[in-house]
């Protein structure tokens, strides 16, 4: 069932090469991928923090008791549990965050709520941080990796990248591999397993995946180091069994040299969302992209839903299992390819507010979702989860049809964004928590922490420099 027979358990090997990542020794690619996506999950987390579906939480949970650490929105500390669990829901609010596409998960998000909180409770430096985050990083995604997707209707928020945020606790907390490895077989028997369904459905209690998968990795990293014990191969054992709809234990090793070290880093696969939609309707979102730069080149314009008659979508099998035809409310939105069309012929696009809109009831919006048709394409699944396949067929009112179709997504390791529009991605999702000199001097201020030139306390400082309390 496992593939574990009394062999050692993958976690040793797992846990020897996070032990051994070290920060000045990974290549400058290496180092710029792993700034890049602590970054762009730090800005996800602001923007999340203070949308108006998720800040009256953050303002009831994290103004209950004050703590060292930050929960980003908020002008206080909070305890490091509140830290965890507040910055990670918020980076599911726009479905904006980082990814990984064959692990099929978000392991920075998980990463850095953790590992900011107790930064800043041990007052770490920048390279035990970042040490900790690429061994956590590579650790989770070889996890993900194995499982080959999630069996149905799991969802990845606060499963496999658990295991890796557990080891990069682990790692920063000071613990040696027999502990880090403790640490991954703690998280294994203990990782958050949510319904996939929740956030089809707008469920917004999607919002707990991730933070409490990022808490319960503090917390089994910290029983580790109490000296609590757990299973070895529980990640073969039980975890991957119950977990994997394909699980291959043998994959869990795939990219750890004899050396005890990263043979091969999982960070070049890495992603970075440009439109904030669920990740498996980013193929879309592209294709309906360039379906408008097309028009405007052509007509001087952009298409309007009065310009449409009906549309067309096919996607991968995995995709549909997410879609929903009526959203009931915002989140349900960025998971409905119906909504994603029509928002995409909205003045404002993906990033103003025409996906809350269209899930207002009684909107007009409800009856020209009618006009959307979203269907599998078997040929599309082969697509996956190499990259997220989308075709959109645009019927137009003046009789004409316009079609695109997009496999690799902008973002993704065969198109990755320009650094120009990753800046400006950070300038426009921090800018929604902060004024313009706030979100300059929070990107001034991490660059300076990692460079050694400032402690975690300015960075602290920084985040907690909001424009205004979120309403």
């Amino acid at each position: 069932m496992s593939g574990y027979a009394g062999s050692a358990p993958a976690s040793r090997a797992l846990a020897q090469a996070v032990a051994a990542t070290d920060w000045a020794s990974l290549p400058a690619t290496a180092r710029a991928q792993a700034l890049d996506l602590f970054r762009d999950t730090l800005a996800v987390i602001a923007a999340g923090a203070v949308h108006p579906d998720f800040a009256p939480w953050l303002l009831r949970l994290g103004g209950a008791e004050a703590g060292p650490c930050t929960a980003i929105g908020l002008a206080h500390g909070v305890p490091a549990a509140s830290a965890v669990l507040l910055n990670g829901g918020a980076t599911t609010v726009l479905q904006w965050q980082d990814g990984h596409r064959m692990a099929r998960g978000h392991p920075a998000s998980h990463l850095v709520p953790a590992l900011l909180a107790l930064a800043e409770v041990r007052d770490a430096p920048a390279a035990e941080v970042m040490s900790a985050f690429v061994g956590g990083y590579e650790a989770g995604t070889r996890v993900g990796i194995a499982l080959g997707g999630l069996r149905a209707p799991l969802h990845d928020g606060g499963t496999w990248a658990t295991l890796g945020t557990a080891a990069a606790c682990a790692r920063l907390l000071g613990g040696d591999a027999a502990t880090i490895a403790t640490a991954l077989e703690s998280a294994a028997t203990l990782a958050p397993m949510g319904w996939r369904d929740t956030v089809s459905q707008g469920a917004t209690v999607h919002h707990l995946f991730i933070g409490l998968g990022a808490g319960t990795a503090l917390t089994c990293a910290q029983s580790a180091f109490a000296g609590l014990g757990a299973i070895p191969g529980t990640i073969e054992q039980f975890f991957g069994p119950r977990a994997g709809a394909d699980f291959r234990a043998a994959a869990l090793l795939d990219g750890v040299g004899g050396d005890g070290r990263w043979s091969r880093l999982e960070l070049g696969s890495a992603y970075l969302k440009w439109h904030p939609v669920c990740a498996h309707f980013s193929g879309l979102a592209d294709a309906l992209a360039g379906l408008q730069q097309a028009h405007r080149a052509e007509t001087g314009r952009a298409l309007r839903h009065d310009d449409v008659e009906s549309a067309e979508v096919a996607l991968y099998a995995t995709a549909l299992a997410y879609d929903t035809q009526r959203p009931a409310n915002e989140l349900a939105a960025r998971f409905s390819a119906a909504a994603i069309v029509r928002a995409a012929l909205d003045p404002e696009g993906l990033a103003g507010p025409a996906l809350a809109r269209t899930a207002l009831a009684g909107d007009p919006a409800g009856q020209w979702l009618e006009r959307v048709r979203v269907e599998h394409d078997p040929s599309l699944d082969a697509g996956y989860p190499a990259g997220r396949p989308a075709r959109v067929t645009l019927r137009l009112a003046d009789g004409q049809a316009r079609s695109a179709t997009v496999r690799d997504v902008y973002g993704d390791e065969a198109r990755p964004l320009t650094p120009a529009d990753r800046a400006g991605k950070w300038a426009r999702a921090l800018g929604r928590a902060f004024d313009q000199s706030g979100a300059a001097r929070v990107l001034g201020t991490f660059d300076d922490y990692v460079s050694g030139r400032a402690p975690i306390a300015a960075l602290s400082a920084a985040l907690r420099a909001i424009r205004h309390a979120p309403a």
